[in-house]
């Protein structure tokens, strides 16, 4: 089996700051149907790190941020970044030029307007990043 590896460039910050994943997994909840499910958001709350959030979400949780920035905003265009072992890549949310034929009339927008949608809810996440150009690496 051969390996590549592949970068990927857009605008984003780091999903955890090494204490807010409390702040991301109540958001998690907040804006799912996890809000209905008092024993899974009970059992996501409790626990210690990302990998275990994984696990109770059946999903990478960036990628569950990323599917509920997207149901929130309308757009198709945010996207998770989950870490990988393979590379020092960190877990991040951002979003990722994509072809217009691509992008829905919502997803079309602003360097400036996808970073102020980003720093909204990163904020509400219990971060104090700023989105900013990223270049992601992943091997696999």
């Amino acid at each position: 089996m051969s390996m590549k590896s592949w970068t990927e460039e857009g605008y984003g910050a780091p999903l955890l700051n090494g204490d807010n994943l409390e702040d991301v997994l109540r958001f998690v909840i907040d804006h799912s149907d996890l809000r209905y499910d008092t024993e899974k958001a009970e059992k996501l709350l409790a626990c210690e790190n990302e990998w275990d959030a994984n696990d109770v979400l059946d999903k990478p949780l960036p990628w569950v941020v990323a599917e509920i920035i997207n149901r929130l905003e309308g757009t198709t265009v945010f996207k998770g970044y989950q870490d990988d072992g393979d590379t020092n890549q960190e877990m991040m949310i951002g979003i990722a030029p994509a072809y217009p034929w691509q992008m829905t009339e919502k997803d079309r927008m602003t360097e400036e307007e996808a970073t102020e949608i980003l720093n909204k809810y990163l904020e509400e996440m219990g971060l104090d990043e700023i989105a900013d150009y990223f270049d992601a690496e992943y091997c696999g």
